[in-house]
């Protein structure tokens, strides 16, 4: 289902998508993402031009949709540069903050189409993604809603509320901080508020 989201984009010409996984080797092979999408892709254009080596398909409409790993340094320095129009990681719960961020970094297009990424996984608590959601799309440990334990499901209230977040900024030698909010306003408020405190520090 994933990789249906990239459908929306593929009659742009400038659309230039990535398909990523922690290790380039689990891409390749039978049953693979990339020959999942081999499959779905070539019944949506007949035409397409596949490549296994880069791994990279090139749609008639000019669109290009590559497939890579996030081996490390080496891996993360594969998308230095790059203008991405959307980003699929799959079993995002392999990959490290730093290196989903560093992906979202890249995001940046003359497509038409807002640039966006998203994310697969399977539940893994000790993963990155549980503790940017935990806290407030997931029951804490111990709720009991009519006498039922609900503890780690999700809040069925919260389901496709959209939050804004700004992560990991650092001005001079100010601190690094956080900003989450539940809407854009409330997001610039906050953003502004400790701005101003940073900028009073100086």
């Amino acid at each position: 289902m994933g990789l249906m989201r990239f459908l929306l984009y593929l009659d742009d010409p400038h659309f230039v998508g990535f398909v990523i996984r922690k290790n380039a080797t689990d891409l390749k092979g039978a049953g693979s993402s990339f020959d999942e999408a081999t499959a779905m892709f070539t019944k949506y254009d007949p035409n397409v031009r596949i490549t296994k080596q880069p791994m990279q398909m090139t749609f008639s409409s000019g669109a290009k949709l590559y497939f890579t790993g996030l081996d490390g340094d080496a891996g993360m320095k594969a998308l230095q540069g790059k203008q991405i129009s959307a980003i699929m990681a799959y079993e995002a719960t392999h990959f490290t903050e730093e290196e989903i961020v560093w992906a979202e970094s890249r995001l940046r297009t003359m497509a038409d189409m807002t640039p966006n990424i998203w994310l697969t996984c399977n539940p893994d608590a000790s993963s990155v993604i549980f503790t940017w959601i935990k806290d407030y799309y997931i029951y804490p440990k111990g709720t009991v809603i009519d006498g039922e334990l609900v503890e780690g499901r999700a809040i069925p209230e919260r389901d496709g509320v959209v939050r804004y977040y700004l992560n990991e900024v650092e001005i001079g030698n100010a601190p690094i901080f956080c900003v989450e909010a539940n809407n854009e306003i409330d997001f610039w408020t906050v953003f502004r508020r400790i701005w101003e405190s940073l900028l009073g520090m100086k």
